[in-house]
């Protein structure tokens, strides 16, 4: 069973964590800086949202990552609207079942 406090709780750290990094990365772009510029803002920002909300929600900031996971069945599908599932992943990280 989803508890709705934790549920509640992903989401919105995935829901910030999304935003800042299309603030900062998009906005570096949109100031026209070179593609080295964007692409450290990118991978600065990122690495700082793994360190703050990695502990709380998995920190899967990329939709793709969210659908791949899906797919795998490695999260259901409430967890993949709404929230992570990071404590299951983590123990199943290196043997996902189907292996």
């Amino acid at each position: 069973m989803v508890n709705n406090k934790t549920l509640t709780r992903d989401s919105l750290a995935e829901l910030i964590g999304t935003f800042m990094l299309v603030l900062v990365g998009a906005g570096a772009g949109a100031l026209g800086q070179p593609v080295v510029v964007v692409a450290l803002a990118h991978g600065l920002i990122l690495i700082a949202i793994i360190y703050t909300y990695g502990h709380i929600s998995g920190a899967h900031v990329n939709p793709a990552v969210t659908l791949a996971l899906l797919v795998g069945r490695q999260i259901d599908i409430t967890r993949a609207v709404f929230g992570r599932d990071h404590r299951r992943l983590s123990t199943q990280s290196v043997n996902p079942g189907w292996a």
